[in-house]
């Protein structure tokens, strides 16, 4: 998936500030803070004012966020970066937010402790926040969304939840991601394909580029058919949005009463299909220009010669 700018606010902007933290857990009484708080970890101490702040905690005392969308995470992808903490340790801390018996859930960086871990490391950095249930499944919404190595389908189906679960508009989702809205609405329109061609996005059989110029195509069957032209030819993205645009030309021919008949225009494709040949069609439907493309020369003559031996049949009286 190509990297979209900037990454906005982010994260960053569920992450409460000193100020913002006390704040938000000031007592109800004007009561003493207490000294010790039991869900901190030794030797770390930190009083719940302190959220947002980094320390250290052993991998053991974290679990995975609960609500994490991206449920498969590449094992080639912890093993490389296994191979970098090894080298350089844990740079980044980790997001988590304390459960109330000693142990955390990792808000953000699954893939980061599970790294660690298989490379041997027993504490890693962490930054301790409150955060409700709404608010982290929100969090890891956004986290996954940030990833670049997110397939097309997971990235629109992760908006999508925003905007189910929380409302969420286009623009705001645009902003916090650091996206234009244009780009959150193109991500969204991936959902519209049909399932068996969202199946060769999501293998990578087509790029998210194919998938987009199908789009313009409002025939489902028609979207299908050119997505598989696509894979049995290897068309790039160009070539694909050429074919949709000369399917478009055809069905705008059709408003006019200038479409060949749909039993005559549907062979074309079929016929590519089969042989890597591509036929085209365009005009009116009395006054046709026929197109052959990727013809070697050999074929050329041999479709010449046989027009010429059945050319009573095929231009009779004349």
């Amino acid at each position: 998936m190509a990297k979209q700018g900037g990454l906005g606010r982010g994260l960053s902007s569920l992450i409460p500030t000193n100020n913002e933290a006390v704040s938000a857990e000031a007592p109800r009484e004007p009561v003493a803070v207490p000294q010790k708080d039991p869900i901190r970890p030794e030797p770390k101490k930190e009083r719940r004012g302190s959220e947002g702040k980094e320390s250290h905690v052993p991998c053991s005392a974290l679990e995975p966020n609960p609500f994490q969308p991206r449920r498969v995470i590449s094992e080639a992808s912890i093993e490389e970066l296994a191979a970098s903490i090894r080298v350089h340790g844990v740079l980044q801390p980790l997001l988590v937010r304390p459960k109330g018996d000693g142990t955390y859930q990792i808000v953000a960086g699954e893939r980061r402790w599970r790294a660690a871990m298989r490379a041997g490391v027993q504490q890693v950095p962490v930054r301790v926040i409150e955060m409700d249930d709404r608010a982290m499944r929100e969090a890891a919404l956004v986290e996954n969304l940030q990833r670049e190595d997110l397939s097309p389908l997971d990235v629109a189906e992760s908006i999508n939840e925003l905007i189910q679960q929380f409302s969420s508009t286009h623009e705001a989702i645009a902003e916090r991601l650091g996206w234009s809205r244009s780009a959150v609405t193109n991500k969204l329109r991936l959902l519209q394909l049909p399932a068996s061609v969202k199946s060769l996005l999501s293998s990578g059989a087509i790029t998210e580029g194919h998938a987009r110029a199908l789009l313009r195509l409002q025939d489902q069957d028609k979207i299908e058919e050119i997505a598989r032209l696509v894979v049995h030819r290897g068309l790039s993205v160009r070539q694909t949005e050429e074919m949709v645009r000369r399917m478009e030309a055809d069905a705008q021919g059709g408003e006019r009463g200038e479409r060949t008949p749909r039993a005559i225009n549907h062979y074309p494709y079929e016929f590519a299909d089969q042989f890597g040949v591509e036929i085209g069609m365009s005009g009116k439907a009395d006054s046709l220009t026929l197109h052959l493309r990727n013809l070697n020369k050999s074929q050329a003559h041999k479709i010449l010669a046989l027009i010429d031996q059945h050319r009573g049949l095929i231009f009779p009286g004349k």
